[in-house]
């Protein structure tokens, strides 16, 4: 049998307990369906505070929270094991000593207090919104010197271009490589298809993809027009027609025709965005040249058009509408009124 690990844990020493509630508490209130919710108050606490134990052997510890009410905990140490608090607030949480659930909550935490919104995860980017601007120092939009910076979705974004840039010009040396070895082509001769023998990598491939993904008021939109901003402006080469003016103005457009207000967020993204870039790479890839680029959206939610909830909106350009006609067709579509943010 593999050898157990066991953890040492000292008197004095700070660790994170969960904060549980017993459902027979005087705070819940039933719904009179047989139901029971907690109290608004309870149902914002956070899932872990933090303690100081205070006695510990090998079965049970003794911990005092660090709470305006400090309680006594007697945590059974067979069932769950204590998890330690970290001393450090690092911008990679790859770097904590303790990596548990409230260890990565209380670095994403304290590192919003100090206005940094962004953390890493090795290649993951974490976002916890802002929800206001927040300069950050030694962040250049467009430059490589993004990576030397703090976390940023302008470092994903150029994370992404090099390794794109560099397995192209690997690409295209191969490929000069490989056409001067290869014999001219016999006319009407089938060419064969080549497969991967079992346990053989795929070829190495140029296309890199950036996945934004979160729940709803999470900073998904803005974080990804952050991204499209510094690949547009990335390129060695000015895009040919001011493509790159042209990607940053369908934002306004697509945002107007898919967004909407919503309980949690204002800008509420009600569709998905798949967005291509297509570079091109000259002098055996040492430059690139944004040259073409594609959008699709998809999962619109149409039926938001009709119906919504209560102090939610439908989509923006309703209301853009609206601002712009005149009172025949304000008349004809029903509003009567000149304040549309009371429309719902």
């Amino acid at each position: 049998d593999a050898p157990t690990k066991t953890f040492k844990y000292d008197v004095g020493t700070s660790v994170w307990v969960p904060n549980r509630f017993d459902f027979k508490d005087e705070k819940l209130k039933g719904t009179g369906k047989g139901k029971k919710k907690m109290a608004p108050e309870m149902a914002q606490a956070d899932p872990y505070v933090k303690g100081t134990i205070l006695a510990i052997d090998d079965l049970a510890a003794t911990v005092r929270t660090e709470e305006a009410e400090p309680r006594v905990l007697q945590l059974d140490l067979i069932a769950r094991p204590l998890m330690v608090a970290n001393e450090d607030v690092v911008p990679d949480m790859c770097g904590l000593y303790h990596i548990h659930d409230p260890g990565i909550l209380h670095n994403l935490e304290q590192r919003s207090y100090e206005n940094w919104p962004y953390t890493f995860m090795g290649s993951v980017m974490v976002a916890t919104n802002p929800l206001k601007r927040t300069p950050l120092e030694g962040v250049e939009k467009g430059s490589p010197s993004v990576l030397t910076g703090p976390p940023h979705p302008y470092v994903v974004a150029e994370t992404a271009f090099q390794q794109m840039s560099f397995q192209g010009s690997r690409l295209m040396a191969d490929g000069h490589r490989t056409a001067q070895r290869t014999p001219a082509a016999v006319p009407g001769a089938k060419k064969k298809k080549k497969t991967l023998a079992p346990g053989e990598a795929p070829p190495p491939t140029a296309s890199q993809s950036v996945v934004v993904s979160g729940e709803s008021g999470a900073g998904k939109t803005e974080s990804a027009k952050m991204v499209l901003a510094h690949l547009v402006v990335r390129p060695d080469h000015k895009s040919i027609a001011d493509l790159d003016k042209k990607l940053l103005d369908t934002n306004p457009i697509l945002e107007a025709f898919g967004n909407a207000q919503t309980l949690r967020n204002h800008n509420s993204s009600r569709f998905g965005k798949f967005m291509k870039l297509m570079f091109t790479g000259t002098n055996g890839g040492e430059t690139w040249t944004l040259d073409g680029a594609t959008v699709e959206t998809y999962l619109l939610e149409r039926s938001r058009i009709t119906y919504h909830q209560h102090g939610e909106r439908t989509f923006h350009i309703f209301y853009m509408l609206l601002r712009g006609s005149d009172d025949v067709l304000k008349k004809h579509c029903g509003f009567v009124g000149d304040d549309l943010t009371q429309f719902n």
